[in-house]
């Protein structure tokens, strides 16, 4: 399915030329990288879309048809989380970490705006080494300096895998800072925009397993992505809370940013 983690050659063959028209040719040197398939097997597909109306083909290049997004377009209205009232809250459980990343992204988008500063607090952020959520979380940092919106990211530990994030990842827009604190629990993973905050909570027991690998560990490698998965694939329940308390937002918002230098753009939109 285009966009998901489970792609079909037709699917890679559209997320490819949303990018630009190319070449039969320059598809299949494309596609190759991630799956075998022949350069007839390709043209079998591109006709396909041609004849579907995804794909309209220009001399030698293949391009997608704007007609096509259109409708696709269409189909999609913007998402809206739960209306919630000041005081209250809604908790939703999940299976599975990967499932409760994606919601957390859902209800990210449906409450981020661009104007109000983002605060986040994780104990250690081994969310970006979750198989097949990598490359979301990566966007996902990169999005603040896109919209010019500003993120404050407090990690709560002071390992060196946790600096090798903030020195990866931390930029005048994703700003990040480790420090030890223990006002925040481990098993929470809050995000405060405005009043609302957002925490995915693990089980204290999967907190400590992590936190001891991070303690163990002095540099980042397949190995500890590994480890990390082989701990976090055992969890079978992930609570999941947003709430509505403008008290707390902004206690949790001045526990988070207080080490940072916030401008003035920034310090007028937090509660504090």
């Amino acid at each position: 399915m285009i966009g998901s983690s489970h792609k079909t050659s037709e699917d890679l063959i559209i997320e490819y030329l949303a990018k630009r028209p190319q070449t039969a040719e320059n598809i299949h040197k494309n596609i190759s990288k991630k799956r075998s398939i022949s350069l007839q097997a390709v043209y079998d597909q591109l006709r396909k879309l041609v004849d579907s109306g995804v794909l309209l083909k220009t001399k030698t290049k293949y391009v997608l048809s704007s007609e096509w997004t259109e409708k696709l377009r269409s189909l999609f209205v913007v998402s809206n989380g739960p209306i919630i009232n000041e005081g209250e809250s809604m908790t939703y459980t999940f299976k599975n970490l990967k499932q409760s990343d994606a919601f957390w992204k859902h209800v990210f988008n449906a409450y981020g705006q661009s104007t109000i500063p983002v605060c986040m607090y994780n104990h250690h952020c081994f969310w970006l080494y979750l198989y097949e959520r990598e490359q979301s979380e990566i966007d996902h940092y990169h999005s603040y300096k896109k919209k010019k919106q500003t993120a404050f990211f407090l990690i709560g530990s002071e390992t060196s895998i946790d600096f090798e994030f903030k020195k990866q990842y931390g930029d005048n827009n994703f700003k990040v800072n480790c420090k030890k604190t223990k006002i925040i629990k481990s098993v929470d993973h809050i995000t405060v925009m405005g009043d609302i905050i957002i925490n995915s909570q693990v089980p204290e027991s999967i907190a400590k397993k992590i936190d001891n690998l991070y303690e163990r560990r002095e540099v980042l490698g397949q190995d500890f992505i590994d480890q990390i998965n082989g701990i976090t694939e055992s969890i079978t329940k992930v609570t999941f809370k947003i709430e509505r308390n403008y008290k707390k937002a902004a206690a949790l918002q001045k526990i988070i940013t207080r080490d940072f230098v916030i401008l003035a753009k920034d310090k007028k939109q937090l509660l504090f």
